[in-house]
């Protein structure tokens, strides 16, 4: 990783601090979590090498869940590998990881809400992150697309010089 990818994406510094932060803050004593949230928040930096990281990034996540890791930032990570993927690569190159680690997530969150009683909160958590991953591909593919920053595209907008 050069100094121009953490230029281009300092952002994803604070993302990973808080993610991790977050992930240790609300598995205390469980490190199995702890350590599947660390992993998760460190994937994002590797996004834009392979859309397949994404794939690894669902199992990770998926995993998270699995073992009993609680609610937290990590549902942060979840749209933000979706958006790396979709600015860095065409769609039929990134939509099969994303589907994959849809699924992944899915499976993780379902089998700690059928271990804890809770489907429907689950359930409900899949739907949101869903929507947010439907956006964040939105987002991405349109500007991957045109090549163009997210700027105002309103006619007759004109922008100041």
């Amino acid at each position: 990783m050069d100094g121009s990818y953490l230029a281009r994406r300092w952002w994803l510094l604070p993302l990973a601090a808080v993610v991790v932060a977050g992930s240790i803050g609300v598995n205390l004593g469980h490190p199995g979590p702890i350590a599947l949230g660390i992993v998760a928040a460190l994937l994002l930096f590797a996004v834009e090498r392979t859309p397949f990281v994404v794939l690894a990034h669902g199992l990770v996540v998926g995993t998270y869940f699995a073992v009993g890791g609680d609610n937290g930032p990590i549902f942060f990570t979840i749209p933000v590998a979706t958006l790396l993927a979709a600015l860095s690569f065409e769609v039929r190159q990134w939509l099969p990881s994303v589907l994959g680690s849809g699924v992944l997530i899915w499976a993780g969150l379902l089998a700690r809400g059928l271990r804890e009683d809770v489907v429907d909160i689950s359930l409900w958590q899949s739907f949101g992150s869903g929507a947010l991953v439907a956006a964040a591909a939105a987002i991405g593919s349109s500007r991957s697309r045109t090549g163009a920053d997210l700027r105002c595209r309103w006619p007759g907008f004109r922008r100041r010089r």
